[in-house]
């Protein structure tokens, strides 16, 4: 299996439809987080990834990803993004196209949030496939089914919340404007998705750092 850049990925994950089947257009009626799910299983399993489903519903469950590697004694450090995207009647642009154009990558969800999810996915397969020695701790990827309910924490909903409610410490990071998001015209930058992938990097090895000193 190829390696794909961040911006590549980001571009096959837009053209998957996962809008949250709780939105009423017919592009919906075919839109499941699942298809995002079973996409990244595929894509990571040769690089040496396991994963496992979490029945929150049988058509739209949760992913947990982590290597084969993996210590349970080891801590650990998750990226999360909801696999869902909102409804794309009334967009101006063709939602699942991944097109690039001014140095701009369009598309649902190009800012919320497949384009943060490319950029994690990509630093965990840069993670794991370079290696010449065992991780300090273990480096997962959590795709969550979106749930469409009021903020729990923040003005704005985000999962964070519920990870701060369960006890867990929670970072809120992106890349792209959040004024993007939901947009007729949703984008992302390059150069943001590109940063966003050096940004992840460098924060995996400060964690490998602070976690070998300890």
């Amino acid at each position: 299996m190829m390696k794909l850049s961040v911006i590549q990925l980001a571009q096959e994950l837009l053209r998957i439809n996962s809008i949250n089947p709780k939105c009423l257009s017919e592009w919906a009626k075919s839109g499941s987080e699942k298809h995002v799910a079973e996409w990244l299983v595929n894509y990571l399993q040769p690089f040496g990834f396991q994963h496992e489903y979490t029945p929150a519903d049988a058509a739209r469950p949760n992913l947990l990803v982590r290597h084969k590697s993996f210590q349970p004694e080891l801590p650990i450090v998750a990226f999360e993004a909801h696999m869902d995207t909102v409804d794309v009647e009334g967009m101006a642009i063709d939602p699942f196209e991944g097109e690039i154009r001014n140095q701009r990558l369009y598309g649902r969800g190009s800012c919320d949030v497949k384009g943060s999810m490319a950029a994690m996915i990509a630093t965990l397969v840069i993670w794991y496939t370079s290696r010449q020695s065992q991780s300090p701790f273990n480096l997962m990827f959590i795709g969550s089914m979106g749930v469409m309910h009021q903020p729990v924490v923040e003005s704005w909903y985000s999962d964070a919340g519920n990870f701060g409610l369960a006890g867990y410490d929670a970072i809120i990071w992106g890349a792209g404007d959040i004024a993007q998001s939901h947009t007729s015209e949703e984008f992302v930058s390059l150069d943001q998705l590109q940063s966003a992938g050096r940004v992840l990097e460098n924060f995996a090895a400060q964690c490998e750092r602070y976690y070998s000193s300890r």
